[in-house]
């Protein structure tokens, strides 16, 4: 299954507002409700803003092979600015056809190509697909965490290297 990443840009309004407007995929992102139009361009400007930063982090479209935007794939600094927590959504017409699951390892490929050894997701309990998906990557289950007020599940992954490196 062939994904490509892309960088937002201003044109790009519509692709992230499929995202944040619908509640099907919201329910376990943030506090579970579909963004506002104001929300989505705030977002999507702080988005472009973080591009300017240079390093290799920040938040990318995804298109299949169609060239159909499928959803976004994130790789941001953890709170403890150590950690770097993955992240993918995928749109609603898209679900049970792989695509999470090849967004997620194509976003977990970037990490490490890009130097990362220990990586963190959060998931809320009930998405049983993500968390399927954080386990077949070798994330594994940490702890229960605070996140944008409310509670996820956080999983870790560390390479070879790291664990060896902890001993």
């Amino acid at each position: 299954m062939f994904l490509e990443l892309h960088k937002y840009n201003a044109d790009m309004l519509a692709e992230i507002a499929t995202i944040y407007s619908d509640k099907n995929v919201m329910r376990y992102i943030r506090d579970g409700k579909p963004y506002s139009v104001e929300n989505i361009d705030n977002t999507l400007s702080k988005v472009i803003k973080n591009y300017r930063s240079g390093t290799q982090q920040g938040h990318w479209a995804v298109y299949n092979e169609s060239k159909e935007y499928i959803g976004k794939a994130l790789l941001l600094p953890w709170d403890n600015k150590i950690d770097f927590e993955i992240g993918y959504i995928v749109l609603p017409r898209f679900w049970g056809k792989g695509y999470g699951k090849q967004m997620a390892k194509k976003i977990f490929d970037k990490a490490r190509e890009d130097g990362h050894e220990k990586l963190i997701a959060t998931v809320h309990r009930k998405n049983k697909a993500s968390i399927r998906i954080l386990k077949d990557l070798g994330f594994k289950f940490k702890k229960v965490v605070k996140k944008e007020g409310r509670r996820k599940d956080l999983y870790k992954w560390r390479s070879n290297a790291q664990t060896l490196n902890a001993q």
